[in-house]
């Protein structure tokens, strides 16, 4: 199994995330993507999950500061 937390992908959708944690103006994946924000918080912290990234990374600790 590869390393995927340090691919494309994975930096891709953490160069998406915004100062204040999150990845757009909307949470739930029900939130249709835009230019603007292509991700919703919701679907970049599940495939963050899906690449390998944990409670422990800094990107999911970012995100879940916001709260």
């Amino acid at each position: 199994m590869g390393d995927y937390k340090n691919g494309k992908r994975a930096e891709k959708i953490i160069s998406l995330q915004n100062s204040d944690g999150t990845w757009g103006n909307m949470f739930h994946s029900l939130c249709p993507p835009n230019k603007r924000y292509p991700l919703t918080t919701e679907q970049a912290l599940r495939r963050l999950k899906i690449l390998g990234f944990t409670i422990k990374d800094a990107p999911i600790r970012k995100a879940l500061s916001t709260t």
